[in-house]
């Protein structure tokens, strides 16, 4: 098995590599107390089984020592050997002979030790990639600010724009064993090419030579050496592979679209008629396949596929039809043929030649139900989980994965795409309801709290359009008034974590800062005191989109340029503890806070800030805390850009509404509306047998007879077996009758009911005697 996975090569070129001595620049206790903080937990350790959370008990008990012995490493540019052995297993993939090796997934665990100093490295080695911008921006793998999303959403604008008046080829371009056959000496010759620094090139060598892979047997350690590839589970490999890959990303000209995520390649490529495009890439695959020769990168041309795209010069033909061509273009690499598809998947998205995305519906529906699958074991229908727990697990896992890549194919849908979308969402909402199966999609949606998949996909493709696209496809916001994200990494961590003390001795000022909120609309205030004198206060008024948290940070900013203006010494108190929070933590990507963190740090001497609690009888506190709500009507302007959360707030309200009008038109579901006229995202409808007297789908006469399985709709009693029949008038039932609700009464006799055990436990008795009386006149 290691011998399948990591062959044996030649080394010597590699080996015979000479550096000369050169330091990398030394860490700060910082830096590492930094990463400490944003290392997610949960990591499996390597061979020396030391995770994460140990390592950080040590920093705690000597952040000098701690931070000395990294120094070592980065002094002489050195990774040490014993980080470089990895403990490997195997996962078999699922449906996959046992017997074979490459039926197998290799996963290899790294020292946790050896993770946090190619974190601290990366740090430097990403500096000299993006001063000399060494990384395509059409490279979207590993890059801060984007994902899959950001990535297919890219692409298929191309190939929008790209229609105008020519056909287009997506080609996708599988590459055989892309990170494992990464070329070490190719690599060193690619930083020769580019320059880069001894010691980065040092550290490097000494990351990559003498590395190991081991596999636990029995009481044993079975060893390999590793001779190529990207190191798996390596936090660095990512960052090399973008580096060695961008080589192909330079292809791109007028001519030639490429674009990748990691190692999947993408290319797009246009002409005005069929046989033009044949020729157009073929020949560029072919010099694509060269290309990757010289970086020993194989394309796997079985696995190469390509959609072919009608161009829209000829409206007309598309109207009769012939949205595609006739016959799909020939493609080939050195004169073997690709497959031309009507559909493929990039990215997890499945793209088809007309761009309507029905080939991802029908893949989802194939989705829902591997997913649904886990449900099985732990619910039943009349057993297991409970609906809070389903939902929530509905909620955190169905449909995220479900909905993925809604920012690119959620745009709109036809009437046939939303009942698709229905009858995928119903697999779930019947797991988690445990109603009869002919229940209506829109009344379980109702009963459950969960919107419909086409409402829900809609609101986050207008999301991603509007913060990350700046679209404005809704004009209830100028993009301009938007706060937005910006890349942080490369940014210097004293300009991100701003370390100012509590306070600073012989301040000339005492600053006290507040904001408030009331009914939607915020204000703030400054108030400054010398020597317990009040002297003055400043009060601002936002706009009805800011936030009071954004307020309190808004106050702090303006008291810091206040001391820098007037030259002096202040000592800033907020009653605002998550403000302070924000300006400590280094991942903020919010331009405003980042805007405010510049200020702090052009005042770092001059300015203490602390928090004092709130409404705890402190005057300074209480009188900005009077301001600030006195700054809501009388206060001057200050524009602050809308956040994230306000953007959210109102997708979410969006939401709601666009559900309530579908289920306002919607035909099925008429019972329902009349105890149930409003949707609402909250609503957890608990009781199963509730759900059976409120939608009719449950064990009565009535409705057994609809279906043929009962040939009267009348109880033994001689009445019309419906619900209310049993609920309210049944004498078999009597004993558990409710009061009947009006027609304007039942929505609240629903929500009545819902939260009364006592009513439930009566439901559940009167379903319970409905169900034998069906049993009976089934048998008779």
């Amino acid at each position: 098995m290691l011998n399948s996975f990591f062959p044996d090569y030649a080394l010597d070129e590699f080996d015979d590599l000479v550096f000369s001595s050169q330091s990398l620049r030394e860490i700060t206790i910082l830096e590492i107390d930094d990463l400490f903080k944003n290392l997610k937990g949960g990591k499996a350790p390597g061979l020396d089984r030391i995770d994460y959370n140990i390592w950080l008990q040590l920093f705690k008990l000597n952040k000098n020592f701690f931070c000395d012995i990294i120094n070592v490493c980065f002094r002489f540019s050195y990774f040490p050997i014993t980080l470089r052995n990895a403990k490997v297993f195997f996962l078999l993939k699922p449906g996959r002979d046992p017997s074979v090796p490459n039926s197998y997934r290799p996963i290899c665990l790294l020292p946790t030790l050896g993770k946090i100093i190619e974190r601290l490295f990366i740090t430097q080695f990403n500096e000299f990639i993006s001063l000399h911008s060494l990384v395509h921006p059409h490279q979207f793998g590993f890059r801060e600010l984007s994902n899959c999303e950001v990535a297919v959403n890219h692409l298929v604008t191309k190939i929008k724009a790209s229609r105008e008046g020519c056909h287009v080829a997506l080609v996708s371009v599988d590459i055989r064993a892309a990170f494992d056959s990464l070329d070490w000496v190719l690599l060193f010759g690619l930083f020769d090419k580019y320059n880069f620094p001894e010691n980065i090139k040092s550290f490097i060598y000494s990351y990559l030579s003498n590395r190991t892979v081991s596999f636990p047997v029995l009481n044993d350690v079975v060893s390999k050496g590793v001779c190529r590839g990207c190191p798996q589970g390596s936090v660095l490999a990512p960052h090399l592979w973008n580096f060695y890959f961008n080589e192909i990303l330079l292809l791109n000209n007028d001519r030639w679209f490429l674009q990748a995520y990691a190692d999947d390649l993408a290319l797009v490529l246009s002409a005005s008629s069929r046989k033009l495009l044949e020729s157009v890439v073929s020949n560029f695959l072919d010099v694509l396949f060269e290309k990757l020769m010289n970086l020993n990168l194989i394309i796997a041309s079985e696995k190469t596929l390509a959609v072919v795209f009608r161009g829209t010069q000829n409206k007309n033909k598309q109207k009769r039809g012939l949205a595609t061509l006739q016959r799909p273009p020939i493609f080939k690499i050195q004169g073997r043929t690709i497959r031309t598809v009507d559909s493929l998947k990039y990215l997890g998205i499945v793209i088809d030649n007309l761009l309507n995305w029905n080939s991802h519906i029908i893949y989802l529906q194939k989705k829902v139900y591997n997913l649904i699958r886990n449900f099985n074991s732990v619910s039943g229908p009349n057993w297991g989980t409970g609906v809070p727990l389903l939902k929530h697990w509905y909620s955190s896992v169905i449909q995220p994965s479900l909905l993925f890549g809604a920012a690119v194919w959620g745009g709109s849908f036809t009437q046939q795409q939303i009942l698709k979308l229905h009858t995928i969402q119903r697999v779930a909402l019947l797991k988690i309801s445990k109603a009869y199966r002919t229940c209506p999609t829109n009344a379980l949606n109702v009963f459950l709290g969960i919107p419909p998949l086409h409402v829900v996909a809609n609101s986050l493709y207008k999301k991603f359009h509007i913060w990350f696209k700046r679209n404005s496809i809704h004009d209830f916001i100028e993009i301009e008034n938007l706060d937005y994200f910006i890349r942080i990494n490369n940014i210097e961590l004293k300009y991100r974590v701003i370390e100012f003390p509590e306070t600073i001795h012989n301040a000339d000022y005492i600053i006290y800062t507040d904001g408030s909120g009331i009914d939607g609309n915020v204000g703030a205030a400054v108030c400054i005191f010398n020597n317990d004198n009040f002297i003055k206060a400043f009060m601002f008024k936002l706009r009805n989109f800011n936030s009071v948290f954004q307020a309190e940070l808004s106050a702090i900013n303006f008291a810091v340029g206040w001391a820098l203006e007037n030259c002096c010494k202040v000592n800033i108190f907020t009653d605002s503890f998550s403000s302070i929070q924000v300006l400590k933590k280094s991942n903020s990507k919010s331009y405003f806070i980042n805007n405010i963190k510049n200020k702090m740090y052009q005042a770092f001497g001059s300015v203490g800030l602390s928090w004092v609690k709130a409404h705890a009888g402190i005057p300074g506190n209480e009188l900005a805390d009077h301001y600030a709500k006195k700054a809501i009507n009388e206060g001057e302007d200050l524009f602050v850009p809308a956040p994230y959360s306000y953007l959210k707030k109102y997708i979410n309200k969006l939401t709601v509404i666009d559900w309530q009008r579908h289920w306002e038109g919607s035909k099925t579901g008429n019972r329902v509306r009349e105890f149930v006229p409003f949707v609402d995202l909250k609503l957890l409808t608990h009781n199963r047998f509730l759900l059976f007297f409120v939608s009719g789908h449950g064990p009565f006469p009535l409705y057994l007879f609809r279906f043929k399985i009962l040939n009267s709709p009348n109880c033994v009693c001689g009445g019309l077996g419906s619900p209310d029949h049993f609920v309210f008038d049944c004498p078999l039932t009597a004993k558990f009758h409710m009061t009947a609700p009006t027609g304007d009464n039942k929505k609240l006799w629903f929500k009545s009911v819902l939260r009364n055990e006592g009513s439930l436990y009566r439901l559940q008795q009167i379903c319970k005697i409905a169900d034998n009386i069906c049993t009976e006149l089934k048998s008779g």
